[in-house]
């Protein structure tokens, strides 16, 4: 017997959704004791007897109910079926409540609970499902059910659910279908829940597919659901407890489309809602179209034959006539619908008496009688018909072709106007467009080749003369026809052996010709992405037509006087961006017919981009052979850099798409030959006093290095390039013995050892090793980290801080001769050191004295300290050097930071350079060209808050020391421009705040400082506006003061400056009180009549505007 009495369960607190410790101590006396046969269910209804009689409260009865489904939860052993069937009983004559006791409408849900638990036991009668079924359909035949909590209608809803689908057959055979489906349907007729929709739309659907129904009974469950479409319950999607709309809106289509039985009434009622006179939103009339596709889609043949006639005559006018294109593309979509639908039957091609049949030719004859009506209101539109048509299977396509393309070769052939020919070749491309997306493996393929093949001769010719009209009316810019008739070629080269190679070929060098002469722009970029998508298709017509008739184009020199070799060499670039974007904007679909070229790595995707680049490397090498060549070998060399950044950027975007097809020699790398070869045209070994080093040919300049070193950096940092393949890590494979390949730079046969520290000094030049070292740092830039990072440049054979600390040297010297752009590089070269390899992370006093003299941060201190003894160069070079190893330093959060922050703050208080070294704090956030993440440096994202404890604070706390001179303050105000530029607004607000400093900024002698600060002025406004009151008339004083620009007072601001201060003064409108404002508007209007006549065109914009807002001041509407 249980320990607990049932008193204890009704005097325990409900513990509301979760179970109190106390009840759960209860439940599980009583599970215990009915599992071990210790307590009898009769015995418990006994003891609930007291609380369950007439005379109980509605909430008494609950409590006691709510008992049984814990308890028939936690149960192991089940009842008998003797005491199941009698509970079943119990539950089910409270339920139905057929005397109207009043106590029986309470514990509803509990009672449904219970109900659903026993029905799943296996002892369960499936008899007593009858029982229950139509207990719960006696709640809805009076008020009971209706009343009900969501929460309880939702478990009667899903015990019927269950007990529909788990005892379908019991329940068809005891209480018959259709008493069943009114008592369901008389459940549903106040619902409104979209939770409890949740379960009824599935079981509708669940009943319609898989019961046997009479005519009535799908009446009664469709005006049951349709009265719900459009749908307008739901959850909103950030509440999962509730169902959302969209949900809602798939399970009833589901129900719709659930028996062809539903198609008498929805097709009607949605032809009605379409009805141009009916008064239906936008949202409606797409989601009635797109539900009506669905349907027809789900129809079996014969129903879809019997309303396809009165759809197409309820949307062929939408189509001709309308002008919203969602609902134009949505009818489009129900006749490709219907036509795919027919498509399901077996006929026999040369019927003429099927449904298909009946349909699609009914429709193309009536199109091509609209066309002859008006080919201008009608020819497209009706194009558009026909391939919607056209897609929905290969039967429907050969029926639309058998009867309009004859007639259509009629039309062109009388047609004379081109805007006409235009409208025509666009019908003849959506033919074209669905024939090419007809399924490769249908059975009736056969024939429809068969079909289709009978009318090319006609299509062949019509697009020939089309384009041969363009040829001849290259120079002219009306062509209207011109892109269509470009675009069908491509339609027609898609189409599986429908040329001929002579006519693939002629095609090719028609559109080469037409790109060669078009001044149209649209047919230029038509002709353009032809040639992309047909070399990509068919890289042999690249490789034998294209590329041979572009490179033709290019002069073997160019040595004209400068004005005409300047437009001969804007020609030439156009050329070779032409053929960069045929060749590299998409990777090949295939392979080469006649196999893969000699020595090529690559996989097939890289065909046309690989003759593209290999046919430059020629023409430069023959370029660079001839004096005074050197900017066409430029241009040469830009379009082979650009060709690499395009193709990579392809091949990234299509390996989304598609695997990309493995590599011939895994080991090479897919753009080491570009690399390899480039560097043989531009170094070479040198001798000096000092002994050998690799230095520059003479044959190139800086800008060609450059170049080179950009690429390599490009095809370096490529997806493609891996440890296994970087030509870096092979050349170490290959010649273990020789020094680093970032000092031989790829030269060929052995180097001495003695470039592994010769190179790297650079103190003394000469200035083509420097330019050398431009190329070692953009190897060094590319090259993707993938070692160890305890040993991070072992395979290079290089140590980081040891090269960093010559480069802080080589940057600082004088005597080196290196060009600006040299100097730059070493600069890079040391950034990258820092943020990419952490040169400058090991302990000062990790190692012994040779350490620490080669410890790039000792090495940084030394210089900065030595600065009195050095030259006026040197010690600008010191500073700038220090500025960009401390951009680096933060940027990857280097240990070093504090320390060259410090030294930086220090240097502002030099007499002579302290306004430089506070220019120069502009480097340390500003975005950089070489350390960037492209590029494997660490970037950290939280660098702009360092900046703001490192730097930021502790200017601010040395402005305000009474210490500090007026000049090291304009030097303080400075630098705080040079990082609060780089800042987002909510950061500067948090850390620097509405200062003084700023509205000292804005004075500044040094432009950027003064731009800055009145920008930041502009963002802060809305952030401070109490602070922007309590300096308003410091605020409206400092920018009239700008923007007061006369011939007698010049303004000592730029253009941008006046506009942004201007900026400032609308502003202060839009965030601060209008009685403040209104009493300083009268002084402020003269000021901003004078900016009205200002020089520049922006700045008396602004003035306008200013203007217009000050005098709406307090103007309520």
């Amino acid at each position: 017997m249980a320990d607990h009495k049932f008193k204890d369960w009704m005097e325990s607190p409900p513990g509301g959704k979760e179970l109190t410790a106390r009840e759960k101590d209860i439940i599980a006396d009583y599970v215990s004791s009915l599992d071990l046969g210790v307590y009898k269910l009769p015995s418990l209804l006994i003891d609930m007897g007291n609380y369950l009689n007439q005379d109980s409260d509605l909430i008494t009865v609950a409590r006691a109910l709510s008992i049984f489904p814990h308890i028939l939860q936690g149960m192991r052993t089940e009842f008998s079926r003797q005491d199941t069937h009698s509970l079943v009983e119990y539950f089910c004559t409270r339920l139905e409540n057929k005397d109207d006791i009043l106590n029986y409408r309470a514990g509803i849900y509990e009672l449904a609970s219970s109900l659903h638990i026993l029905s799943t036991w296996k002892c369960f009668l499936p008899g007593d499902a009858g029982t229950i079924a139509t207990a719960v359909f006696g709640l809805a035949s009076g008020s009971t059910f209706k009343d009900q909590k969501p929460i309880t209608r939702i478990k009667l809803y899903e015990v019927i659910d269950f007990l529909f689908k788990k005892y379908q057959t019991s329940l068809i055979r005891d209480v018959k279908v259709t008493p069943l489906v009114s008592g369901l349907v008389s459940m549903v007729e106040l619902e409104k829940n979209p939770s409890c929709l949740s379960i009824l739309f599935p079981l509708y659907a669940h009943i319609s597919k898989h019961w046997t129904l009479g005519d009535s009974d799908y009446d009664s469950i469709w005006e049951s659901f349709i009265r719900y479409f459009p749908i307008t319950l739901g959850g909103a999607p950030q509440d999962p407890s509730v169902p959302a709309k969209e949900l809602i809106k798939e399970l009833l289509l589901q129900c719709i489309i659930s028996s062809h039985h539903y198609a008498k009434g929805a097709v009607p009622r949605f032809i009605d809602m379409l009805d141009t006179n009916t008064d239906v939103s936008a949202n409606l009339k797409i989601e009635v179209l797109s539900t009506l596709a669905a349907c027809i889609t789900s129809y079996p043949v014969p129903t879809v034959t019997l309303w396809s006639s009165k759809i197409w005559d309820a949307l062929k006018f939408e189509i001709w006539n309308g002008e919203n294109e969602d609902f134009i593309q949505g009818s489009l979509d129900v006749l490709r619908a219907i036509a795919a639908s027919l498509g399901k039957g077996d006929y026999n091609w040369s019927s003429q008496t099927t449904p298909m049949t009946e349909f699609v030719v009914t429709a193309a004859k009536e199109c091509l009688s609209r066309v002859h009506d008006s080919k201008k209101l009608y020819l497209v539109s009706s194009g558009r018909i026909l391939h919607a048509m056209a897609l929905g299977a290969p039967y429907a396509f050969h029926l639309v072709v058998k009867t309009v393309l004859p007639s259509m070769h009629v039309i062109w052939q009388d047609l004379k106007l081109p805007s006409e020919k235009k409208m025509l070749l666009t019908v003849y491309n959506y033919i074209l467009d669905a024939r090419l997306v007809q399924p490769k493996n249908d059975p009736q393929r056969d024939l429809l080749v068969k079909s289709f093949e009978g009318f090319r001769d006609g299509i062949v010719e019509i697009y020939f003369g089309a384009v041969s009209n363009i040829k001849q009316q290259s120079s002219s810019s009306d062509v209207p026809f011109g892109v269509p008739a470009i675009d069908g070629l491509v339609l027609l080269f898609q189409i599986p052996s429908y040329l001929s190679a002579v006519e693939q070929g002629m095609i090719i060098q028609e559109l080469n010709t037409i790109l060669f002469a078009a001044q149209d722009s649209e047919i230029r970029n038509a002709v353009l992405l032809s040639l992309q998508k047909i070399s990509a298709m068919e890289p042999d017509t690249f490789h034998e037509i294209t590329l041979t008739n572009f490179v033709e184009k290019l002069p073997e020199i160019v040595s004209r006087p400068h004005d005409e070799g300047t437009a001969k060499l804007d020609t030439i670039v156009g050329l070779l961006q032409d053929l960069v974007e045929i060749a590299c904007s998409q990777p090949c679909q295939r392979e080469l017919r006649n196999g893969t070229a000699i020595n090529t790595a690559s996989s097939y995707w890289h065909r046309n981009f690989d003759a593209l680049e290999n046919k430059l490397l020629e023409k430069l090498d023959a370029v660079l052979q001839k004096s005074g060549q050197l900017e066409y070998a430029n241009t040469i060399l830009a379009a082979i850099c650009g060709g690499l950044q395009l193709f990579d950027t392809s091949l990234h975007q299509a390996r989304t798409r598609a695997s990309e097809p493995n590599p011939l020699d895994p080991k090479i790398g897919p753009y080491s030959y570009i690399i390899k070869v480039l560097f043989q045209k531009v170094v070479r070994e040198r001798e000096s006093s000092s002994g050998p080093y690799i230095g520059i040919k003479d044959s190139v300049d800086e800008k060609f290095v450059q170049i080179v070193g950009r690429t390599a950096m490009w095809a370096l940092r490529s997806d493609l390039t891996t440890a296994a393949n970087s030509v870096l890590l092979n050349r170490k494979a290959i010649s273990p013995d020789e020094p680093s390949v970032i000092w031989t730079l790829l030269s060929p046969g052995p180097c001495p050892a003695t470039l592994s520290t010769s190179q790297q000094n650079l103190e003394n030049g000469p200035p083509d090793k420097c330019l050398a070292n431009v190329l070692s740092m953009y190897l060094l830039a590319g090259h993707r980290p993938c070692e160890p990072l305890a040993n991070p440049l072992s395979p290079l054979k290089i140590e980081p801080a040891q090269v960093a600390s010559s480069m802080i040297r080589n940057a600082i010297s004088s005597q080196s001769g290196a060009s600006q752009f040299s100097r730059m590089c070493m600069l890079w070269f040391l950034q990258l050191l820092i943020s990419k390899y952490a040169a400058a992370s090991r302990s000062v006093t990790a190692g012994g004295l040779e350490d620490l003299h080669n410890h790039p941060l000792e090495v940084m201190t030394q210089a900065v300290s030595g600065c009195a003894k050095k030259t006026d160069q040197e010690i600008k070079n010191t500073y700038q050097t220090l500025a960009y190893f401390a951009a680096a330093s933060i940027a990857s959060f280097d240990h070093s930071m504090e320390a060259l922050a410090s030294m930086m703050i220090t240097a502002l208080s030099d007499p002579n350079y302290g306004r430089k070294v506070g220019q120069s704090f502009r480097i340390l956030l500003a975005k950089s060209e070489i350390m960037d993440k492209a590029n494997f440096c660490k970037i950290r994202t939280l660098r702009f808050q360092k900046v703001v404890s490192l730097i930021v604070i502790p200017l601010q706390g040395a402005y305000v020391s009474p210490m500090t001179s007026r000049l090291e303050k304009d030097n303080i105000v400075i630098a705080l421009a040079g990082v609060l530029a780089y800042m987002d607004p909510n950061l500067v607000a948090d850390a620097f705040g509405f200062s003084s400093i700023m509205l000292e900024g804005c004075v500044s002698s040094d432009d950027f400082t003064k731009e800055t600060f009145i920008n930041l002025l502009h963002e802060l406004v809305p952030f401070c506006p109490k602070e922007a009151e309590s300096h308003l008339d410091t605020i409206i004083r400092l920018m009239t003061d700008r923007t007061h620009n006369t011939y007698d007072s010049p303004s000592d601001a730029s253009v941008r400056c006046r506009a942004k201060a201007l900026d400032v003064l609308v502003r202060l409108t839009e965030c601060l009180s209008a009685a403040g404002l209104i009493q300083r508007r009268t002084r402020l209007l003269s000021e901003l009549d004078l900016a009205l006549d200002d020089c520049s065109r922006d700045v008396r914009g602004k003035a306008q505007l200013a203007k217009g807002k000050w005098l709406r001041l307090g103007v309520v509407g």
